[in-house]
C-alpha cells in the first residue's frame, strides 16, 4: 500500500490507462458474445461492431486539445492540494 502513496503523476496516468483499456477488453468479449449468440439465427451476414458500437469507436468530429504546460502545471497544482 505504501507504492500507493509514494506513486506520481505518471505512475497514476499509467494505472489509469490500465484501467480503461481492462474495461475496454471486457466489452469487446460482450460484443463478440453477443455476436456469436445471434449471427447463428440471422438470415443476413453482419459484423460484431455493427451489433455493438461504443464510444471510442466513433470518429471524433472535433479534434482533441493539445494538453499545454500551463495546464499541466495547474492540474499538478491541483493534485497538490488534495
Amino acid at each position: 500500500m505504501t507504492e500507493f502513496y509514494e506513486a506520481d503523476m505518471f505512475d497514476i496516468d499509467l494505472m489509469c490507462g490500465h484501467l480503461e483499456e481492462a474495461d475496454r477488453d471486457s466489452w469487446e468479449m460482450s460484443r463478440q458474445i453477443v455476436w456469436a449468440a445471434l449471427a447463428p439465427f440471422s438470415t443476413k451476414k453482419f459484423m460484431p461492431e455493427e451489433v455493438m458500437t461504443f464510444s471510442w469507436e466513433k470518429e471524433k468530429s472535433t479534434p482533441s486539445r493539445t494538453t499545454t504546460k500551463e495546464d499541466f502545471e495547474k492540474a499538478f497544482k491541483n493534485y497538490i492540494k488534495k
